[in-house]
């Protein structure tokens, strides 16, 4: 039976984003890096690899990746420990961390880890090797280490649990109400029915 649950709390970085602590090689050496589920490749851009005949690697000459930054590298296999959810440890090998070899401005995390949906993304290469399967869920809690599994649409999209809307501490006659998580925006939307109870002071739909 597969394991589908791997153990990784995430963080919020100083500059708003959520990092997680990525062991990479054997024995593993942990990396804080920004989780970017737009992009398929996993890089760090520190002293991690001597290349030589030990790994198996592919010289890439130019990626583009979420911070803006244009850069060169090697993409490499090597071994990703983690641990699952009743602490057994595995150790697959992926060929998708891509060791940074540019000299541009330094970033703002050590790397970023790739959660996209190609081919040759971690989350693909994890479950053709039967040790997940093709979800993932990312669990926020005011505590580190709690959570639970976040809902997914039959497009694929990540949605927040059913909450009440409380605006200006005044509860709203808006219940159930769920929200897309979108990596990819720095901004909150609502529909134009909720939208009108925080912009409209005189809206019925606000509860005294």
């Amino acid at each position: 039976m597969t394991n589908s649950f791997f153990y990784d709390p995430l963080k919020i970085s100083i500059v708003g984003g959520y990092t997680v602590s990525l062991k990479i090689g054997y024995p593993g050496q942990s990396f804080d890096v920004f989780i970017d589920t737009g992009s398929d490749l996993t890089w760090d851009k520190y002293k991690l690899y001597k290349l030589h005949n030990n790994f198996v690697y592919v010289r890439i000459k130019l990626a583009i990746y979420v911070d803006g930054l244009q850069t060169k590298g090697f993409l490499v296999q090597d071994n990703i420990p983690l641990e699952s959810s009743d602490r057994t440890l595995q150790r697959p090998k992926c060929t998708n961390i891509l060791k940074v070899t540019d000299k541009k401005p330094k970033p703002i995390s050590k790397g970023i880890l790739g959660l996209g949906h190609g081919e040759t993304s971690i989350l693909s290469q994890l479950k053709s090797k039967g040790l997940i399967k093709n979800v993932v869920g990312h669990c926020f809690s005011g505590k580190e280490g709690q959570g639970g599994n976040t809902k997914i649409d039959l497009e694929g999209r990540y949605f927040s649990e059913p909450a009440n809307l409380i605006f200006d501490e005044k509860l709203t006659f808006i219940k159930d109400l769920q929200l897309i998580f979108d990596s990819g925006t720095t901004l909150s939307a609502f529909n134009s029915k909720d939208h009108k109870v925080l912009v409209d002071p005189e809206s019925k739909n606000l509860i005294n």
